[in-house]
């Protein structure tokens, strides 16, 4: 009886256990997109709803996102005509949808798998072929690399000419010419762009010539996907496409055509009533305005941005929204609501492990710090923010955060510790073979040495930069040395002769102190 008790006390203990161990794994947490997908299909599989709803409740984003491959995956098969995969595919993914839809109010995803589902054959083609396009274009940066063509197409292609050899090899190709091919640029020798009608959207192929033969791109990849998406009312992509396209144009610095992309994005997006693209998107807005010193503009787009991001589960939109925010803020002078949004998205940094983003936070707090004079604080932001730089071997950013310690350390005085910010700067930069930076890194070195009195070593700085804008041909800086380097020279000999007069002044002063001695004893 006693043996029995021990037993059946130990299997409750197990049965404890096992019952915990499995509550835990209900709640636990996931690193990455992929275990997002992996433990979502497991849960799926062995018909495990708590896991479900936690893992969507949890990972609201990466649900939507698995939704959207589902749906991807449903128009490619049902293209290749495989009606069974398609079917279990779109099933998968209005299950999913319901359960977004019902653990967080969303009907939007559920809304784009029917839209998928009932779209005739035709623009289902349509809709496959735009998301295609578009994922081209992201990995290509909107011109990918179709072939190369024989050189001896140049003098056609001077002559505004596509002769039958060269529709035969785009034929060959698969990316057949129609009769409305035409050159519609060109620059002899060196370039030229084909734009033809063909099909449903017009195409454009940009040609350049290399060493021995002429290569063929195709361009304006995402304005194809939108054409497309537009033809069958697919404004979820449609937004997403042009999004993808006014980040391309911001990145190029055009910031127009940004803008342009960005409000049609936006506009697609309030349409459907998605909040967290519009979110997003307002962020890149935001961006624009600030470029543009529309302060007030800015600021309207990221306080409307910050209202839904906070509430959402993507931390990591929310802490570049934060850093936005805290470089507006920053920028207008309003440094305590700058250090807070600084503070938080650097929290929210140090949990995603993003040593390259919790880097530049750091900095930007250690160079408020500096201004705000709260030196031994900003010392403390900027020298953990070059030790996450050499981590890293970001060197461009190291030698941000090594300059701005060598201001704060000559602020307070510390003009050694100064001088071994520059060197290490120097030294990257030399690396790196950085001209511009080496001849700062130089001067700011030839200062440092003289506040600490070490003329003959500044006078080396000065004359290794002015040798650099001799070789490089710059004759009015490198005068600018020379006469620096004059300066200093004549300081020295002013002082070796101040020096020579004071010995002089003390030896007869001696001599004359001793004469008193000697005639005050002879008395």
């Amino acid at each position: 009886m006693f043996y029995f008790g021990k037993s059946f006390l130990f299997l409750i203990f197990l049965c404890i256990i096992c019952y915990s161990q499995d509550l835990q794994r209900k709640g636990s947490f996931v690193k990455s997109q992929d275990e997002f997908y992996m433990e979502y299909l497991k849960a799926r599989q062995k018909l495990d709803r708590e896991r479900i709803e936690f893992l969507v409740k949890a990972y609201p984003n990466w649900t939507e996102e698995l939704i959207k491959k589902l749906l991807v995956s449903y128009l490619s098969f049902y293209n290749q005509r495989k009606l069974d995969l398609a079917g279990n595919y779109i099933d998968i993914a209005k299950e999913i949808a319901e359960q977004y839809k019902k653990i967080c109010s969303k009907n939007l995803m559920l809304k784009q798998a029917y839209f998928y589902e009932n779209l005739s054959d035709d623009d289902k083609n349509r809709a496959f072929r735009a998301i295609t396009i578009a994922y081209r274009a992201k990995i290509s940066q909107d011109a990918i690399y179709l072939f190369s063509i024989e050189s001896s197409y140049e003098e056609s292609l001077n002559n505004s000419q596509i002769n039958e050899s060269m529709r035969q090899r785009w034929h060959k190709e698969n990316h057949p010419l129609s009769s409305e091919a035409f050159i519609s640029e060109k620059t002899k020798g060196q370039e030229w762009a084909i734009q033809d009608s063909q099909e449903e959207i017009p195409k454009k192929y940009l040609l350049l010539k290399t060493q021995k033969e002429i290569a063929v791109y195709n361009i304006d990849l995402y304005k194809e996907a939108m054409s497309l998406l537009q033809k069958i009312g697919d404004y979820f992509l449609f937004g997403f496409v042009a999004n993808r396209l006014g980040e391309q144009f911001y990145t190029q610095g055009q910031t127009s055509d940004a803008q342009t992309h960005f409000l049609l994005a936006l506009d697609a997006f309030e349409r459907i009533q998605d909040d967290y693209s519009i979110a997003k998107t307002m962020v890149f807005l935001g961006m624009l305005s600030f470029m543009k010193k529309d302060y007030a503009l800015a600021s309207s787009y990221y306080e409307r941005s910050h209202t839904i991001l906070q509430k959402s589960q993507d931390r990591e939109s929310l802490a570049f929204l934060l850093s936005n925010m805290g470089a507006l803020a920053k920028e207008q002078g309003k440094y305590s609501q700058a250090k807070e949004c600084f503070e938080r998205s650097l929290e929210i940094y140090f949990l995603l492990e993003d040593k390259k983003k919790q880097a530049d936070a750091l900095s930007n707090l250690g160079h408020i710090a500096y201004i705000e004079k709260e030196y031994k604080k900003a010392v403390k932001y900027l020298e953990q923010s070059s030790h996450l730089a050499r981590d890293l071997k970001n060197e461009y950013d190291l030698m941000s955060s090594l300059d701005l310690l060598a201001n704060i350390n000559t602020a307070m005085g510390e003009y050694q510790k100064t001088q071994l910010y520059l060197e290490e700067k120097l030294g990257i930069a030399n690396k790196r073979n950085n001209t511009s930076v080496v001849l700062d890194a130089l001067c700011d070195l030839a200062k440092a040495a003289i506040l600490q009195g070490k003329r003959e070593k500044a006078k080396e700085y000065y004359q290794k930069k002015m040798l650099i804008l001799k070789c490089t041909g710059n004759t009015k800086e490198s005068k600018e040395m020379e006469e620096k380097i004059f300066q200093l020279e004549l300081q020295q000999r002013l002082e070796y002769l101040a020096w020579g007069i004071g010995i002089v002044a003390v030896f007869f002063a001696l001599k004359k102190t001793y004469s008193r001695i000697v005639c005050g004893q002879k008395r």
